[in-house]
C-alpha cells in the first residue's frame, strides 16, 4: 500500500497521468483485499474520471470493471450488471477481445447472484468462446462452470 502511495505522489509530481492512473487503479485492488471499500470506491472513481480526461479508453473499461466488480461485492448485482454491459460495448469497440470475455464472465456471475441463470450460462459460453478464440487458459475454468450450472 504505502509502495503504491508513494509512486502515485511521483506520478502526480512527474505530471504521468497514466501512471497516476494505474497507481489509483492497484491502490483500489489493495483496498479492496482489505474489505475497505468505501476506499476502494474512492480510488476507482478518481482512476475512471482520470481515464476519462486524459482519453485513455483501455484505462476507463478496466476502472469500469473494477467498480462494476465493487458493485457485485457490495450486493448490488443489478447496477453491478449495467456496468459489466456498457464495459463489454467499450470492450468490443476497442478491439479488446480478452476484456470483452473477462467482463462477460463477470457478468454471468451477477447473473447468477439474481437467480438469471439463462442469461448467467449465455454470458459465461460468449465469454468461453472468447477465450477459447484467443487460447486463454480461463476458457477452462468458464467451461467447468458452464457444466456446474447445467
Amino acid at each position: 500500500m504505502e509502495l503504491f502511495e508513494r509512486r502515485l505522489k511521483i506520478s502526480r509530481a512527474r505530471g504521468d497521468r497514466r501512471s497516476e492512473g494505474h497507481m489509483l487503479g492497484n491502490l483500489g485492488a489493495a483496498y479492496r483485499r482489505l474489505r475497505q471499500f468505501d476506499r476502494v470506491r474512492e480510488y476507482i472513481e478518481c482512476d475512471l474520471a482520470l481515464a476519462r480526461e486524459i482519453g485513455d479508453r483501455l484505462g476507463e473499461g478496466q476502472a469500469m470493471g473494477n467498480l462494476a466488480i465493487l458493485e457485485r461485492n457490495l450486493g448490488k448485482a443489478r447496477r453491478a450488471i449495467e456496468l459489466f454491459e456498457e464495459r463489454v460495448r467499450l470492450a468490443r469497440e476497442l478491439g479488446d477481445r480478452r476484456g470483452e470475455a473477462i467482463t462477460l464472465f463477470n457478468a454471468s456471475l451477477a447473473c447468477r447472484d439474481l437467480g438469471e441463470m439463462e442469461s448467467a450460462r449465455s454470458n459465461a459460453r460468449a465469454a468461453w468462446r472468447i477465450f477459447h478464440a484467443i487460447g486463454d487458459a480461463n476458457a477452462d475454468a468458464v467451461q467447468r462452470l458452464l457444466r456446474e450450472w447445467g
